[in-house]
């Protein structure tokens, strides 16, 4: 994220596959983090039982 806003910063733009990279990557890790909260709620009985999408 950061190299976009240097480039930004310096007037030159960022391409959109580096874009979509950086944002792939962020999706990935909030998408593995809601699931591993959604498996502790799950655990204690918050929330009924689900299964992890493929791949996560």
């Amino acid at each position: 994220m950061m190299k976009i806003q240097e480039r930004c910063c310096q007037g030159l733009s960022a391409s959109s596959a580096s874009q979509r990279r950086t944002v792939e990557a962020d999706t990935n890790v909030a998408m593995s983090r809601l699931l591993d909260i959604a498996a502790e709620m799950e655990k204690a009985g918050i929330l009924p039982t689900f299964t992890r999408p493929p791949g996560y």
